[in-house]
This record gives structure tokens, sequence and C-alpha cells, in this order.
């Protein structure tokens, strides 16, 4: 993670905390010419607009004071969708809970089929 997502979280975290919402990304990324800092926050039962809008509005407020990215940039504040990107093991096991399911990943070398008993005994060993 750079130095400026590491600020950016300091500050969101309390926020989220607050509004029992979970941090689930930051990304800050050029596109075009424009740059783009993006909040992806969730909770159990998902997060609406207004909950998105209530954390822009207290994020700005701080970022107008104490903004660590110099640069011009617009600041998204979403729920991560459902084609997010799994990044914790936690989440990948919620998320993957129906019985009977097989998960299959691939990269360029190899792909592994496993079913949930064996997803769940990789994750306790980590």
């Amino acid at each position: 993670m750079s130095k400026v997502l590491e600020q950016v979280e300091e500050i969101v975290l309390p926020i989220a905390t607050e509004l029992q919402l979970e941090l689930v990304d930051l990304a800050f990324e050029k596109e075009g010419k424009h740059w783009y800092l993006r909040v992806f926050l969730d909770k159990e039962d998902g997060i609406d607009i207004d909950e998105c809008a209530l954390v822009s509005e207290r994020l700005s407020e701080i970022l107008d004071k104490n903004d660590p990215i110099t640069q011009n940039y617009f600041l998204e504040v979403s729920s991560p969708g459902a084609e997010r990107p799994l990044k914790k093991g936690k989440k990948i096991l919620k998320l993957l809970s129906v019985s009977g399911f097989t998960l299959q990943a691939t990269n360029r070398l190899q792909t592994v089929k496993c079913g949930k008993e064996h997803l769940q005994n990789m994750m306790a060993s980590r």
C-alpha cells in the first residue's frame, strides 16, 4: 500500500468504524487525465447510497483540511460491488458459505479446485 493510501486509511477507518462499516479497499488511480480516490465500504447486510454519501461528506471535510494528496482528484465512495476481488480469507469463506460449492481458482500456472472443508482447512492453517 502506498504512503498516500496509508494516510487516507488512517482518516477513513475511524469514520467507517463509527458508522459500523467495513473498509474493504482503497484505490488511488489515474484514468485518462484525471485521478480518482476510491473508497470501498461494506457491512453485513450491504451498504446503501445514504451511508456512502455520509462517509463522502465526512471524509471530504477532513481531506479539505488535511489532505495527503497533492494533485486534484475525484473522491468516490461506494460498495465494492458483486464483482469485487476477494482479498481476505474470512471474506471468501463468508461469501462462499453455501454448502456443496466447488471453488476454482486459476492462475497462469495451474487450476485448483476445492470444496468448502478443504478451503476452511487452508484458511485455518494461515
